[in-house]
């Protein structure tokens, strides 16, 4: 078999979004820039399709997420196990690929070059406070692997090289960036007279504090997570099967509030920029972890506040609410940032950059 320049590899479900892509129901920055690349630099890319290995080795998947909180897909790795091995240069997008992709180059059973995207893989790391050594070993072994360690914001990188140590391989951080022909102003946006919108399942989500914070306002949620109710006096769960109807709800609500903890991932990042680039007035949490700095500008763009500081949540949502000019300042202001340095082009750019140079060492 002949060896493929660039292979890419994802986690799930990507078969599935091609089809809801072209129904127009599903946008395309989850593709991390594959879909906006030139075909010599997109090539072609694998998934977890749940085949022959990743049934055989699904305990080993299920073994890591227990103690870090995600996978450790390394069947998926064997099921293309072919195709990897005649990579010059694997692009792989989330840690629970790249990991073991990255772990087995560094046993010398994979030769290829590897362009390795982190989401929040410290935090993680930090849950196992110290404990599972041995897995905690193989990870940093793994990642030093890796010929570069890309990230979606600069405050991931300080905590990754504390971890990773003279181990570090080199690292940059790239700007995660949205499909702003999907997501986009409606014509009737001067009409918004939503409830507050917060949208977000992962684990670093802090909706406690947006419920001290605004404990007696109307709230659509949009969250797979537990929430307890009793916190909060009028919470709507809503839902959205596809991205056109969570378009429709960026586009609909009065504003948008992101709560995170404060965490290196950058969470929220995508509900932030999906929001934004669809118009809509933003309140978000700083985190340690913040991935716009010198290009999302607090009271320029969107309202930024403290992490877990309900009172300073209250005072943001109340001066957009109190001051209709601001929020809509602050919603063409987003709309334009994002167009011009946080869009899907921009991110493909980025890592299309890195892979020219990853291939071409």
């Amino acid at each position: 078999m002949s060896r493929s320049r660039y292979v890419w590899v994802f986690r799930r479900n990507r078969k599935q979004w091609e089809a809801a892509v072209e129904r127009g129901e599903k946008s395309t920055e989850f593709w991390y820039g594959f879909k906006s690349l030139p075909q010599e630099l997109a090539g072609t890319y694998v998934e977890d399709e749940m085949q022959r290995w990743s049934r055989w080795l699904g305990f080993i998947d299920g073994w890591v997420a227990k103690r870090l909180g995600m996978g450790f897909a390394l069947g998926a790795v064997f099921d293309h196990w072919q195709a990897l091995r005649n990579a010059e240069v694997i692009v792989t997008t989330q840690d629970s690929g790249g990991l073991p992709v990255a772990w087995l180059k560094a046993l010398g059973l994979l030769s290829a070059k590897i362009v390795y995207i982190s989401q929040g893989l410290t935090d993680r790391i930090e849950q196992l406070d110290g404990r599972e050594p041995w897995l905690r070993k193989q990870l940093k072994r793994a990642v030093a692997a890796v010929d570069i360690l890309l990230v979606w914001g600069e405050g991931a990188i300080t905590p990754l090289k504390k971890w990773l140590g003279s181990e570090a391989p080199q690292m940059d951080h790239v700007p995660f960036g949205v499909n702003t022909d999907f997501w986009h102003v409606a014509s009737e946006s001067h009409l918004r007279k939503g409830n507050i919108l917060s949208v977000g399942s992962d684990p670093w989500r802090d909706y406690r504090t947006l419920f001290k914070a605004v404990p007696d306002q109307s709230l659509d949620i949009l969250t797979k997570l537990p929430l307890n109710e009793s916190d909060h006096s009028s919470i709507h769960r809503v839902e959205a099967e596809t991205d056109t109807d969570l378009r429709a709800l960026y586009q609909k609500c009065s504003m948008v509030v992101v709560p995170v903890a404060d965490v290196a991932q950058p969470s929220g990042q995508s509900t932030v920029l999906q929001s934004l680039a669809c118009g809509a007035p933003v309140v978000m949490t700083r985190t340690r972890g913040f991935w716009a700095e010198g290009i999302l500008e607090d009271g320029v763009h969107c309202l930024m506040v403290p992490p877990e500081d309900p009172d300073a949540l209250k005072r943001a949502v109340d001066r957009l609410q109190e001051d209709k000019e601001l929020a809509e300042r602050l919603g063409a202001a987003g709309r334009k940032v994002v167009e011009e340095k946080l869009s899907e082009k921009v991110m493909a750019a980025a890592i299309g950059q890195w892979m020219r140079q990853v291939g071409e060492a």
